[in-house]
């Protein structure tokens, strides 16, 4: 696009990565046409739910460069939505799942010993408390032998320097064992398995997860009013 002069009404609006104004400032004429056409597809929708409707009015937004109105961007949001399936929305769980299990054990990797250290300290806390409640016998116990376990880890660890994979699915698997992200150390390798040949094939937009609406923009704003 020519450059723009300061005295142009969109001198001072932001450009696009073309230069162009990201939205133009229209002449009344034009404004009425645009508004004109906006309104029979808003009534068009209305009586018909006819998606054609707003497939019309989003080109006319676009091409005049207008900002979608809000019966517009509601009424495309209700037809994207309808038209997502169980299939699709099993499939984002899944991956949600498998992406949590591959950055727990990546981390687990990294952070290992300090998650060690980390439970050593929580879990001796919790026998002081328990043994201040009058708790005694085998809850104890079983805390102990939690406790002597983990520093043995941690100690093995020290020594080598460096946290092994195997080590780090297990840490993974006991980490996520009360969330719905829960799995035996083998399925946090082949979880971590595949994530990691999808980042390197630039497949990550497997993992991305969608933001779905609760309420509808009206009951937003109108919260906001």
């Amino acid at each position: 696009m020519a450059k723009i002069a300061p005295d142009d009404p969109h001198y001072n609006i932001p450009r696009d990565a073309k230069g162009d104004p990201i939205f133009f400032i229209l002449e009344p004429d034009i404004r009425r046409s645009y508004e004109h056409r906006h309104l029979a597809c808003e009534r068009g929708w209305s009586v018909t739910d006819d998606p054609a409707f707003i497939a019309e009015a989003l080109i006319w937004s676009h091409l005049h460069r207008q900002p979608n109105p809000l019966w517009l961007t509601e009424a495309a949001v209700t037809v994207v939505l309808d038209r997502r399936t169980k299939t699709q929305a099993n499939r984002v769980r899944e991956r949600r799942v498998q992406w949590v299990r591959f950055t727990t054990v990546r981390d687990a990797k990294e952070q290992g010993l300090r998650w060690l250290q980390t439970r050593i300290e929580v879990a001796a806390k919790s026998i002081t408390v328990l043994r201040e409640k009058g708790v005694r016998g085998k809850r104890i116990e079983a805390v102990q032998h939690f406790v002597e376990d983990a520093e043995l880890r941690a100690e093995k660890i020290r020594k080598r320097g460096w946290v092994t994979w195997e080590e780090a699915r297990e840490l993974a698997a006991e980490g996520l064992c009360r969330t719905e992200m829960k799995g035996e150390p083998d399925t946090m390798r082949k979880d971590y398995e595949r994530v990691k040949r999808d980042l390197e094939a630039g497949r990550g937009g497997l993992y991305f997860l969608p933001k779905l609406p609760r309420k509808s923009l009206t009951e937003v704003l109108g919260a906001h009013d």
